[in-house]
């Protein structure tokens, strides 16, 4: 089975730090089961504050964003106070002159998956 990530040196500069949103995904789910949770959620960002404070709108988020020279990534919580929370992780790599499109595509999925 191949991994879901490799690790050079874990700063998340080096571009041999190769993590799937998949892992992410995973990786939020079990801290939601662990008694640190709350602590968690209050460090991620919110709609409008922190590193989304220049995000187009959001639905309830607690999200952690990621942005170099060609990637843009949002991971995170969608509904964060609901009994049924919607983890995601989204990576766009590639997208140097379009970062703005990418985080638009992120926040109108965020609102289409908030709907259902």
């Amino acid at each position: 089975e191949k991994s879901t990530f490799v690790l050079d040196d874990g700063s998340g500069l080096s571009q041999y730090n190769l993590v799937s949103p998949r892992t992410l995904v995973e990786v939020l789910r079990y801290a939601w089961r662990q008694s640190w949770r709350d602590s968690l959620l209050e460090a991620l960002a919110n709609p409008r504050e922190g590193t989304l404070r220049f995000w187009p709108a959001l639905p309830p988020v607690a999200a952690k964003t990621g942005t170099l020279r060609d990637t843009v990534a949002l991971a995170g919580v969608l509904h964060p106070a609901s009994e049924t929370p919607v983890f995601f992780a989204w990576i766009v790599n590639h997208e140097v002159e379009r970062k703005r499109d990418a985080r638009q595509r992120m926040a109108a999925a965020l609102h289409r998956w908030s709907a259902e």
